[in-house]
């Protein structure tokens, strides 16, 4: 039972999801050793402590966990996040509001997209203006279908719905002093993605990333993004001090997320590092 725990480990899987994983091995275990967490002893590994919830911390985590692409069901994906959002906000959608994050059940795709639009049509709502009016609509059709007329006629209202012409264009200086004044009003930078969505995607278009825009902006980007080479560097670093590389550890799991995001698994990652890990023993090539 030992051997598939450690290569478990090796893989970069988290050690703390075999129940739900590999349930077969999880049930081995229990039944050989006792319990998962003495199983777990006798592999060489130390069971991590139940963590201990904040909101401060629950929303950060959500903040990660709506970066990773693929994952629209955070009780699925992670359980326990999923619990203390519930018990400390008392739902997931007040919890994403608090993480300024859309919740996956209200993202934009582009069959909301079509619908939006015919349910507006249908009840009548001013067709002559941009997303009937409605700025969140207009940016996902910009972001679907490349422009507010490519939605409608997707829609199959393109000889029903006019519009007038945007008068204002997007340009890197009209992104700049948007941010300016978005700042100086007291909003939160991480807020635009969710309330300002048209000048969030602009701010992309015209320099690339948000953070890039902002600093543009001459103000500081509020959410750090990192680089391949920045989280090698941090592996190297926990390495070289002798502190865990445990994907499962609290104090590696948001560096681990980093470098799942990046270079697919956490295993690659330390390869990427020249790490090479055995069970607990980490030996740089």
């Amino acid at each position: 039972m030992i051997q598939p725990i450690l290569e478990r480990q090796v893989d970069g899987l988290d050690l703390h999801k075999t129940w739900r994983e590999d349930k077969s091995l999880f049930r081995g275990a229990c039944l050989h050793f006792g319990g998962w967490r003495n199983a777990m002893r006798v592999a060489g590994f130390e069971p991590i402590k139940a963590e201990r919830w904040s909101k401060q911390r629950i929303i950060g985590r959500l903040r990660a966990w709506g970066e990773r692409s693929g994952e629209t069901d955070l009780g699925t994906s992670d359980q326990a996040l999923s619990s203390a959002a519930c018990r400390f906000f008392g739902s997931h959608d007040a919890a994403f509001e608090a993480a300024g994050i859309e919740s996956p059940a209200r993202r934009w795709t582009k069959e909301r997209v079509v619908a939006t639009i015919q349910d507006r049509f249908i009840a009548g709502e001013a067709s002559d203006r941009i997303g009937f009016g409605d700025e969140k609509l207009a940016s996902a059709a910009y972001r679907h279908f490349g422009s507010w007329p490519a939605a409608v006629e997707a829609a199959g209202l393109i000889d029903k719905v006019t519009f007038k012409p945007q008068l204002r264009r997007w340009n890197q200086q009209r992104v700049i002093a948007e941010i300016r004044a978005w700042h100086d009003s007291g909003h939160r930078l991480a807020e635009v993605s969710r309330k300002y969505q048209a000048l969030f995607h602009a701010a992309r278009t015209h320099f690339g990333t948000w953070n890039k825009a902002i600093i543009a902006a001459d103000l500081e980007p509020e959410r750090r993004f990192y680089t391949k080479a920045e989280i090698l560097d941090m592996i190297r670093q926990r390495h070289e001090a002798g502190e865990s590389l445990s994907s499962g550890h609290p104090d590696v799991r948001n560096l681990a997320m980093l470098t799942v995001r990046h270079f697919g698994t956490w295993r690659k990652g330390l390869a990427a590092a020249g790490v090479v890990q055995f069970g607990r023993k980490k030996v740089a090539s």
